[in-house]
């Protein structure tokens, strides 16, 4: 089918000249002039299909010579190349001449005789492991003869799938195992059916948005890999926080610049559109002499400060740099942009912060693991520091607590997923490997790291 063919009439007679018309019963195939030697040729057919055609050559006469008709039986054949795939891996088989397109296409008609060479091109991650049938093997080209029907299988073997990154903004995203390090190494090949935890760490000004592609959600991803899987980290540039939640909610300044509360939040007699008639209250911790101070929107400026001197506290003017604060709302909303250099905690600033629980924030995008050695003293492989008690974050969405100590990071003994299940609290690690091991039906919330304009307590 679709085979070039050429047909050759030849008449005899007294010097024939004129022309012969070729026909396919009643179709019209072409005309040819005889030459001198009385032969017409039609060359290049190819509009034949498949079955049996009766030609017919009819030569018209001349002066000296009658008309005259010859026929010819011509069969065309076609055959069906039928291409499989096998084993655990994936990949495709492509034809030359096309038409096998497997993947998508894998069965296609060629012509009788015809000669089909077939390519296996593996997918990332797999390997080809060659042939069976059609007389082909081995891990070359296959090259088929179409004198009948003919089936191939093309088997394909998993190895290292590959699990791909990218980034929408500016951060950095690593993986455990070690093998992706995106910066500079967006993509790594691991073992099938490896386990494998993604986290994104937004740069300074920046804050981490979520996962798109393989992963969800905005903590860590855990991912197992047994196929070539790609993820894309979203980060945008930092600015102050949307409140989405009523009640209580722990949050931070994460900026180098003082905020300014009773600007910030306003009160009665100077009001902050949008967000005075949001607030109920406003709460930051004096670590150093243990009490709290206060500010609501509710009251006049003056108001607010005789109710919390009246009721033990002090008044809140101002939270400084990297500290955390509460803001107990009565319905969501958006705060106020804070302009300012994000603010990145350092050993000298951890150093000063009274041995207690201490209200905290920072720009950057951490573990509560890396926190505690950016803080402190670095470890001694393999053992973890232990540079604080203990860190807290409120998930207002489910009134929980997130716990993290590094006492409990070792590896030995007790781990943090194990006591936070216990005292019911959450696990930032998300207890995701833990959980499936132990077929839990409910695991708790997400895993989470902790991320700019976020508040959290630290016990020293």
């Amino acid at each position: 089918v679709g085979q070039a063919v050429s047909f050759t009439a030849t008449v005899q007679g007294n010097a024939p000249g004129g022309t012969v018309v070729f026909m396919d019963g009643a179709t019209t195939l072409g005309t040819a002039p005889l030459n001198g030697a009385g032969v017409a040729v039609l060359a290049n057919v190819t509009t034949l299909a498949q079955g049996a055609h009766t030609i017919s050559a009819q030569y018209q006469g001349d002066a000296n010579n009658n008309p005259s008709v010859a026929l010819l039986t011509q069969s065309v054949a076609s055959y069906p190349l039928f291409v499989g795939k096998a084993g655990t891996g994936s990949g495709t088989v492509s034809s030359n001449p096309g038409g096998i397109n497997c993947g998508v296409t894998c069965t296609a008609y060629f012509a009788g005789g015809a000669s089909v060479t077939l390519s296996a091109s593996p997918s990332a991650g797999n390997t080809f492991s060659g042939w069976s049938g059609g007389g082909c093997s081995g891990t070359g080209s296959c090259i088929v003869a179409m004198n009948a029907s003919v089936s191939v299988t093309a088997t394909f073997a998993q190895t290292s799938p590959v699990l791909t990154v990218s980034r929408s903004g500016s951060g950095t995203i690593t993986s455990a195992p070690a093998g992706v390090n995106c910066g500079s190494t967006c993509a790594a090949a691991f073992a099938n059916g490896t386990q494998v935890t993604l986290t994104a760490f937004a740069d300074a000004g920046q804050t981490f948005a979520g996962w798109s592609g393989a992963c969800s959600g905005s903590g860590t991803c855990t991912l197992t890999v047994n196929g070539a899987l790609s993820a894309t980290a979203t980060f945008v540039p930092f600015a102050s926080g949307t409140i989405s939640n009523s009640g209580f909610n722990l949050v931070g300044n994460s900026f180098t610049t003082t905020l300014q509360v009773t600007t910030t939040f306003g009160s009665i007699d100077a009001p902050v559109a949008g967000v005075t008639d949001k607030v109920n209250a406003v709460w930051a911790w004096n670590a150093t002499l243990q009490k709290w101070r206060f500010h609501t929107p509710q009251f006049t400026l003056a108001n607010s400060v005789a109710y919390a001197v009246a009721h033990g506290f002090d008044a809140l003017g101002q939270v400084e740099k990297g500290e955390g604060y509460w803001i107990e709302a009565v319905a969501p909303f958006s705060l106020p942009p804070q302009a300012g250099t994000p603010y990145v905690p350092t050993k000298i600033d951890f150093d000063q912060l009274p041995t207690s629980f201490n209200m905290l924030s920072m720009a950057s995008s951490m573990t509560p693991l890396q926190f505690n050695i950016a803080v402190g003293v670095p470890p001694v492989p393999p053992n973890v520091p232990v540079n604080f008690v203990s860190l807290w974050v409120w998930d207002a969405t489910r009134s929980k607590w997130y716990f993290y100590s590094p006492q409990l990071d070792s590896g030995v003994g007790t781990t943090n997923c194990q006591y936070a299940t216990q005292q019911h609290f959450l696990d930032f690690g998300g207890c995701a490997a833990a959980n499936a091991a132990a077929s839990v039906p409910n695991p708790p919330a997400p895993a989470l790291i902790l991320q700019p304009g976020m508040g959290f307590w630290v016990e020293r």
